[in-house]
């Protein structure tokens, strides 16, 4: 009987430490993220996508989760990359016009 309690006890733990959201996308899907670019969108479905390979010993492949990583740092680099366009087009858009009590081409 005490077994059975400290189980299901063991049990409860694990879920309230899982939190409420059950799975990788329900956790992405609760922030309701919306891509700027494809480069973000790209990197939005690689983090909802992504898997590791398990061992035996020691929770997963540590060599294929290096890779991983190196994957997910070319997407992040990608996606700062693109936002940065983004960014200098639109600062470059605001120099043209010109803002409020500034003369237009005027810069720090």
């Amino acid at each position: 009987m005490m077994k059975e309690q400290r189980k299901k006890s063991e049990r409860q733990k694990r879920k309230s430490r899982a939190g409420k959201f059950s799975t990788r996308t329900e956790l992405t899907e609760s922030f309701e993220i919306q891509p700027q670019n494809h480069e973000h969108e790209k990197l939005l479905r690689w983090l909802q996508t992504v898997k590791f390979r398990k061992v035996l010993f020691g929770g997963i492949d540590e060599t294929q989760m290096w890779k991983k990583l190196e994957e997910l740092d070319r997407l992040y680099e990608a996606a700062i990359s693109a936002e940065r366009a983004r960014y200098d087009a639109l600062l470059e858009k605001q120099m043209e016009t010109g803002s409020v009590g500034e003369e237009p081409g005027d810069a720090y």
